[in-house]
């Protein structure tokens, strides 16, 4: 067998169409690099008829920086990127700062239906983006010092925990 049909025989053995799955940088990188990322196309986001982005999963596979094995979800919106409004309709809707009952989305006593007409509510009305981002910063700050402070307080023992610890007295 030459190369390429080696290679054509080792795809057709992930199934029709090839791997789902795509590693970046592949095996040439398996040992080396710095940070290996699992991307995997989720589904297809689409309006109406026309598909315009992908649902993306990306599995952070080796980090020597960083602990690995994180998982990030988003969409990607083909032509521009990642969805900004998309995410934080989602993270809203996550901690509860927007309300979705079936398909409708419901924030400061407006109710829109579908994903599409918030996001593109939240696209024209920059003053309501900038809102829901606040209120998202100071719930997602608020529980980030809620957790120091439970982590600050478990790590203080009183002295009663066999680790000497240095004390610099006044006086």
């Amino acid at each position: 067998k030459t190369g390429a049909q080696h290679v054509r025989s080792k795809l057709s053995t992930f199934g029709f169409g090839g791997p789902t799955e795509v590693t970046y940088g592949g095996n040439a990188l398996k040992f080396y690099a710095l940070v290996r990322l699992n991307i995997r196309r989720t589904w297809l986001v689409k309006k109406g008829e026309e598909t315009i982005g992908s649902q993306v999963l990306v599995k952070i596979v080796k980090n020597k920086l960083a602990p690995p094995f994180k998982n990030v979800e988003f969409e990607l919106e083909f032509g521009k990127g990642i969805s900004r409004e998309r995410e934080i309709i989602d993270l809203a809707t996550k901690h509860k700062l927007v309300t979705k009952s079936g398909a409708f989305y419901s924030f400061n006593d407006r109710k829109l239906h579908g994903k599409e007409a918030f996001r593109r509510f939240l696209a024209e009305n920059r003053s309501a983006l900038e809102e829901l981002v606040m209120k998202l910063r100071e719930k997602l700050l608020d529980a980030e010092s809620k957790k120091e402070r439970q982590t600050d307080i478990s790590d203080d023992c009183g002295g009663n925990c066999g680790v000497e610890k240095f004390c610099v007295f006044n006086g």
